[in-house]
């Protein structure tokens, strides 16, 4: 996956997509040379996160951790300043090596600071990296400095606060207390599930986990400390966060 393809007019990193097998609403916004995404949910930091976990758990394969020290330097090399990553870089920007223009939303757990930086602590903690993870730590206290100007919507763990929280818990205070005030502050006795997701504008009423009410539960659980009895796997290793 993080090898370099070289049949496409590359060299382009292994998770470098074709314009036309992006969804429809991506491939809106794409140019002809397709795109190698960052986030999360969406990008390389998911599958990094991924392979870090694993290799830190002592569940490891051939070539793994050369592909966590390149996913995380590729990762490394296409942040932009302090503005965070953008959503993708197009193959034209991958093969000239210049910095995207265009960023898309840049600080929620699917995309943006909150769920790369957390993926680079993984990579970090894999590779006993002391200067990423530093870096990593830099970009979430970064954030905290940057709250007026954050693109979170709503609640939710996708697009919201409650994604926010999760990958700012244990490693910056101040982003995570402002989190929990995001979250806090959209509940509302009168939507049908108290919460409500909310994108690109629209409130949506959802039951779900990762844009419903669920995700927010266990979220606000976390917070509160519950549940009492021990767990031997947290709830957020299904999102990559734990």
């Amino acid at each position: 996956m993080t090898a370099m393809l070289t049949d496409h007019g590359g060299p382009l990193p292994g998770w470098w997509v074709p314009t036309e097998q992006h969804p429809p609403i991506v491939t809106a916004r794409l140019d002809h040379t397709g795109a190698a995404d960052t986030g999360l949910a969406h990008g390389v930091a998911g599958p990094l996160a991924f392979l870090a976990l694993a290799h830190s758990t002592g569940h490891t394969v051939a070539g793994q951790e050369t592909a966590i020290r390149d996913a995380a330097g590729w990762l490394e090399r296409w942040r932009v300043d302090d503005h965070g990553w953008p959503n993708h870089a197009t193959g034209r920007e991958l093969t000239d090596g210049a910095t995207p223009t265009r960023h898309g939303r840049r600080d929620a757990w699917c995309y943006g600071v909150p769920g790369i930086a957390r993926s680079l602590l993984h990579a970090a903690r894999a590779l006993n990296d002391d200067a990423l993870a530093d870096a990593a730590r830099a970009d979430l206290a970064r954030l905290g400095t940057q709250h007026a100007l954050w693109d979170a919507e709503g609640p939710t763990l996708c697009d919201g606060y409650a994604g926010v929280l999760r990958c700012a818990t244990g490693v910056d205070s101040d982003v995570a207390e402002l989190a929990a005030a995001g979250v806090t502050q959209s509940l509302d006795p009168e939507r049908t599930f108290v919460v409500a997701h909310v994108e690109h504008g629209a409130s949506h009423d959802n039951p779900g986990f990762l844009t419903g009410a669920a995700g927010v539960a266990l979220t606000l659980s976390e917070l509160a400390g519950l549940p009492a009895r021990p767990v031997t796997t947290p709830w957020d290793a299904l999102i990559l966060i734990a």
